[in-house]
């Protein structure tokens, strides 16, 4: 409800194309969150899920993207997040289309760069974002590319339900450490929470696997371990060295309490 007060998390003392991208990046976190919020409440979307909305849409560019925060960090600030970010923009815009009805122009330019995805070499991680993207948005994606990219996320579970972030994409190590090959929490959540959204029965037994695993597999302290794919994090503070974690254990609570699929809106 203050967007107009706030400070910019990354002013230009960290580039001068931060600024743009910090807005552009936190206003679409901030409708994705607020929107998912309202939804699992079953009420209205609130007067501070439309602000947000509102601010995310003003600030779309011309190809219909968002310029997204970049500092060469996978899987979420490398080469090929800004189409991580469209995908969160429109699970946010689309679901809550019901009551905030974005322009004809804008739905219109997201839904022509996200479907450039399709021939494009799109990692295993931005296809399941925009699977998920599929999920709210009725129409985005045919039944059969839909049932296609949902092949391919399934041809990479493992035998014990798990998904690996190796699989998901490659984001070369700022130290040479070598690609952690082991299954890992936000592979898992994150692919099993989007599994949940389609409309597919044939993803019910991998669905079934994803979620025994995790909950077989959440540490003492509460939270579902994935190390950074870009850098040894085992020495620096909480903040950077648990931040994949936390992400993991954001969609395991996610996976774990959601078994349904949402209901998807017809296309504006």
């Amino acid at each position: 409800m203050h967007w107009s007060d706030v400070k910019v998390w990354y002013d230009t003392s960290r580039g001068e194309e931060k600024p743009a991208q910090s807005w552009a990046t936190e206003s679409v976190i901030n409708a994705l969150v607020l929107t998912m919020r309202d939804q699992r409440s079953d009420g209205p979307l609130s007067e501070e899920a439309k602000t947000a909305l509102r601010h995310m849409w003003a600030r779309q560019t011309e190809e219909g993207n968002w310029p997204w925060l970049h500092f060469d960090l996978g899987p979420w600030e490398a080469d090929g997040s800004d189409y991580w970010g469209a995908s969160l923009a429109a699970v946010a815009g689309m679901s809550a289309g019901r009551e905030v009805r974005p322009a004809a122009e804008a739905s219109a330019k997201l839904r022509s760069y996200l479907r450039s995805g399709l021939s494009s070499d799109l990692n295993l991680h931005n296809r399941l974002a925009l699977l998920w993207a599929a999920s709210a948005w009725d129409g985005l994606l045919s039944p059969a590319e839909k049932q296609r990219l949902a092949d391919e996320v399934l041809e990479h579970q493992q035998p014990d339900g798990s998904f690996r972030l190796f699989d998901l994409g490659s984001w070369p190590s700022k130290d040479e450490t070598p690609p952690n090959e082991a299954s890992d929490g936000y592979a898992t959540a994150f692919t099993t929470f989007v599994l949940q959204r389609l409309d597919d029965p044939r993803a019910a037994e991998a669905i079934s696997h994803g979620v025994a695993w995790l909950e077989h597999n959440q540490k003492a302290d509460g939270r579902w371990e994935t190390l950074s794919p870009n850098k040894d994090r085992s020495d620096e503070e909480a903040f950077t060295r648990l931040l994949a974690s936390d992400a993991a254990t954001g969609f395991a609570v996610l996976a774990l309490t959601s078994t349904t699929v949402e209901p998807r809106p017809t296309e504006p």
